[in-house]
């Protein structure tokens, strides 16, 4: 059995997009004191278009904090299924799953969920079938997670989910061969039961 992947935001990542956001909000707001002391129409008119901008890099600042001190698994990819805390229906159970590929993009990598037929809609919801045509012709799936902003290592992920995805298969193949021969046995002890009436 192969062990389960958990993924975490990264601390050093997280970290510089705290600096980051701290340093340019800071830049922001000085500039618009400068411009409010150099004239109080200039003043005010860069405030218009300061005081969004910096609260909105406060608000990323304080998401990227928050993540940082987060010790929870993000991501978690296990013999159950896959598990992304980042959306509302986070569990997606290998049952559900026709394929799960980890890819590079232009916005980094991401792990592609392509849903079975029967739970698709499900998932995805309403213009099921436009989002369905456009992530063929994007070669997209129909659930994107994307892993940049968490610590991982590609291999280890990649190998993680083609083991587990097919030893969920093998075990599934196994409970239906099963489920199929404790079927028979019922039915055969039936119909010796009323060939005996």
């Amino acid at each position: 059995m192969t062990p389960s992947i958990e993924l975490r935001y990264s601390r050093p990542l997280m970290a510089f997009g705290l600096i980051a956001c701290l340093v340019a909000a800071g830049h922001i707001g000085y500039g618009g004191l400068i411009a409010f002391a150099l004239s109080a129409k200039l003043g005010a008119f860069v405030a218009v278009l300061a005081v969004p901008v910096v609260v909105l890099l406060l608000w990323w600042a304080l998401s990227a904090l928050r993540a940082m001190l987060n010790t929870d698994p993000i991501v978690v990819i296990d013999a159950d299924g896959i598990t992304d805390h980042r959306h509302t229906q986070a569990f997606v159970p290998w049952d559900d799953i026709q394929r799960a590929q980890l890819r590079y993009s232009r916005s980094g990598v991401s792990i592609h969920i392509h849903f079975t037929e029967a739970v698709a809609q499900s998932y995805v919801g309403q213009p099921f079938w436009l989002l369905r045509i456009f992530n063929t012709l994007t070669l997209s799936g129909d659930r994107v997670l994307n892993l940049g902003t968490l610590s991982y290592r590609y291999r280890e992920v990649e190998q993680a989910l083609n083991r587990l995805h097919r030893e969920h298969r093998v075990r599934t193949a196994r409970q239906n061969a099963e489920n199929e021969k404790v079927m028979r046995e019922l039915r055969e002890r039936q119909s010796q039961r009323g060939a005996i009436s």
